[in-house]
């Protein structure tokens, strides 16, 4: 019994993970079939810590929501579609497939959609070969043929063959592009142990800039020299600033030879700088500098000075503080400190960054050197932001 709690609530988080992207899919590009608008229209800076919507949830606290509209007689009413629990699991399919192609021009669909959807992935766990059929039929709008995708993750299908089923999507030209988006986004959620570089080759090869930015996400597990190849010197000189930080995440995550090489290069190359803050440039760099191997003099110098350029742009000196933490670096912590005393209101992204660097290791002296900071700083923002910092380090340490 324990067993099986444990195994619906890491089916549920994994579940309420996968919706979050799908939901997000759903509501902002299914209805242009070429617009890629999973990243907002705002500066790469805006767009990098982006959060999808929150997902459907099918539970309210503690109690299940209301299945039907109040006073409504049909299942479809006001523009919204609910789930008819007199009917079965594939007739309400049917009329799903019918009310998305109907409405899939409007920017409204996904909140028609939520009253029908939070029982439909409620029902999804127990009809696995429903789903697969439907997703193997090739018919339906990309929201349709996304909700299946989403109640393909929800069930408790075999995991292999699960994988067998969002690869083949992702790879085929057959699907809309926004359906195999999703795809290659659930490439990452269904690790059946299979090493898959042709797929994942494939797939970075491809087209759509959507589709290979989820593929490299997942790339780790499935690379191989001749991905990496194509990562090194093709992804990461692409015209999509977000294609490119995922490439050199990638790299430095990987083991091969000439990786470093990579990102020393990235680093030498991309100029930035405090007058032009969160360029594009910065990205790479922000991207670069935590894989970069401080064993090397070289490198370590390096992003010790940027640690310490005030004329540095603020998001890649923070990333540069941050590489020195006292227990890798104990010898560094004299710098922090006394970046630390130097920073003022003007610099609040560095210094924010020399203070979590500082509490990865909190002692009572740096803690108490920290609060004398906040203290000392006129502005209230400024100041809660440093005592929520020590609150949130010191928490774990209560009695």
């Amino acid at each position: 019994m324990k067993r099986q709690r444990l195994k619906h609530a890491l089916g549920g988080l994994l579940i309420s993970s996968v919706l979050t992207v799908l939901m997000g899919l759903l509501c902002q590009n299914l209805f242009n079939s070429r617009k890629t608008a999973l990243f907002p229209t705002q500066s790469p800076a805006a767009t990098n810590d982006y959060i999808p919507p929150p997902p459907v949830n099918p539970k309210q606290s503690g109690r299940k929501l209301a299945l039907n509209p109040p006073s409504q007689q049909s299942s479809v009413a006001r523009n919204r579609i609910y789930y008819d629990e007199k009917l079965s699991f594939v007739e309400n399919l049917q009329r799903l497939k019918k009310f998305c192609r109907a409405n899939r021009n409007d920017a409204e669909l996904q909140q028609m959609l939520i009253p029908f959807l939070k029982v439909l992935f409620e029902q999804a766990p127990q009809q696995y070969q429903t789903v697969k059929g439907a997703l193997e039929d090739l018919d339906g709008s990309p929201a349709y043929r996304n909700i299946l995708l989403a109640c393909l993750m929800a069930n408790d299908g075999n995991l292999g063959d699960k994988a067998n089923i969002v690869w083949r999507i992702a790879l085929d030209s057959r699907e809309p592009v926004e359906v195999r988006r999703t795809a290659s986004f659930l490439t990452s959620q269904v690790d059946d142990g299979q090493q898959r570089p042709a797929d994942l080759y494939a797939i970075l090869s491809d087209a759509d800039a959507q589709v290979v930015l989820f593929a490299l996400e997942n790339s780790t597990r499935h690379l191989d020299q001749r991905n990496y190849d194509l990562i090194r010197t093709n992804l990461i000189n692409s015209r999509d600033i977000h294609l490119r930080v995922a490439a050199i995440k990638v790299i430095g995550s990987s083991v091969f030879a000439d990786s470093q090489t990579a990102l020393t290069s990235i680093m030498a190359n991309a100029q930035t700088s405090k007058d032009s803050a969160f360029s594009e440039p910065s990205l790479l760099k922000r991207a670069a500098i935590p894989h970069l191997n401080m064993n090397n003099p070289e490198v370590f110098a390096l992003v010790r000075r940027i640690a310490l350029d005030d004329a540095e742009d603020p998001g890649v000196r923070a990333k540069a503080i941050g590489r020195f933490t006292p227990t890798e670096f104990p010898a560094e912590t004299g710098m922090l400190l006394e970046m630390l005393g130097k920073l003022d209101a003007n610099d609040t992204v560095p210094l924010r960054a020399v203070v979590d660097t500082l509490l990865t290791a909190p002692t009572p002296d740096r803690i108490q050197t920290i609060r004398a900071k906040a203290d000392e700083m006129t502005d209230p923002q400024i100041r809660n932001l440093l005592r929520k910092r020590i609150e949130i380090a010191t928490q774990d340490r209560k009695p």
